[in-house]
């Protein structure tokens, strides 16, 4: 198999879909089962940003299967999602969404400890108006903010053209595949979108890592045990968010580089896709091997399976 394949992309997509359903659902027991009454708090935000990875994954590697032209919002989908009930460009508007709403889930998260450490209980309930607005403002603008592309129709023949004219070296059977459509071939309105959405969530939760530095970092009226125990979780979460992140990170930014330099080479292209589809399963790692609690689980199972076996051979 060809790096630049069809085959090569939907094997290894596969491949990561069926190594993802062990992990999430060791990662949906560890949430709902082993979360410890010191992080009873945060126990449905965690769910809730553990859901959208878990959709995520299921999504992109099992009903998706994006072959992408970058540099262009184009191609055709190799997944279980006909393409006579949502073409390629309804199930990239709603693969874009689905990524959006996970950086949604990682806002509620920070909120949840920014509600917990820096209000007050009366506070809190005080402001359930505020909470609700925050709630369903941050969960429009990610399922809007890619319409721009949808708003200038495109003649797929012209569009074909246009591409070819760009990008020479694309196969022609790519282009001749029946499933082939054209969704955006504006990278600068593309990339401007993806600016506005990582720019308004990046900065709540900049925003609200600041307030909750500052808040433990600086106040003296809770005990030091309380204050050092805040310290460390409020580390361990911000580790279990950013590491994801930072593992589509190289991804994303070779995508900039494709749109805004008109770059094409599908076994990159490929490798970004994939590498984007790992982005569920490697936060559900995170998440399991960050918190003790969790890892305890995981330890506890192998030592327990290592009796057995010690057992089964005497």
């Amino acid at each position: 198999m060809k790096l630049e394949s069809e085959e090569f992309l939907t094997f290894s997509i596969h491949c990561l879909g069926i190594t993802a359903v062990p992990v999430h659902l060791l990662g949906t027991f560890c949430i709902l089962f082993h979360t410890p009454e010191t992080m009873k708090s945060c126990k449905w935000a965690m769910f809730y940003l553990h859901f959208w990875s878990v959709v995520w994954d299921i999504y992109l590697s099992v009903l998706y299967v994006p072959f992408i032209i970058f540099p262009f919002s184009a191609g055709y989908t190799l997944g279980f999602l006909s393409p006579n009930f949502l073409n390629f460009s309804q199930q990239c508007y709603i693969a874009v969404s689905l990524l959006g709403l996970i950086g949604c889930a990682n806002v509620i998260f920070f909120k949840n400890r920014y509600n917990c450490i820096c209000y007050s209980q009366e506070i809190r309930y005080e402001s359930n108006l505020k909470i609700i607005i925050f709630f369903v403002f941050n969960h429009i603008i990610p399922i809007i903010y890619f319409s721009p592309t949808l708003l200038v129709p495109l003649d797929e023949n012209e569009a074909k053209l246009y591409i070819l004219e760009k990008v020479p070296t694309l196969p022609r059977d790519i282009l001749d595949n029946p499933n082939f459509r054209v969704q955006c071939l504006n990278g600068p309105v593309m990339m401007l979108c993806i600016i506005i959405i990582v720019s308004e969530l990046c900065s709540q939760i900049l925003h609200m890592v600041w307030k909750i530095y500052c808040e433990l970092f600086s106040n003296i009226s809770k005990s030091k045990k309380t204050l050092n125990a805040q310290r460390l979780f409020f580390l361990t979460v911000c580790l279990q968010t950013s590491l994801p992140f930072f593992g589509i990170l190289l991804p994303v930014l070779y995508m900039f580089f494709s749109y805004s330099s008109y770059f094409y080479n599908q076994g990159y292209n490929n490798l970004t896709i994939i590498s984007l589809t790992f982005y569920g399963q490697l936060s559900t790692l995170t998440m399991i091997i960050i918190h003790k609690p969790y890892r305890n689980v995981i330890s506890k199972f192998f030592r327990s399976y290592k009796k057995e076996s010690a057992d089964f051979i005497d």
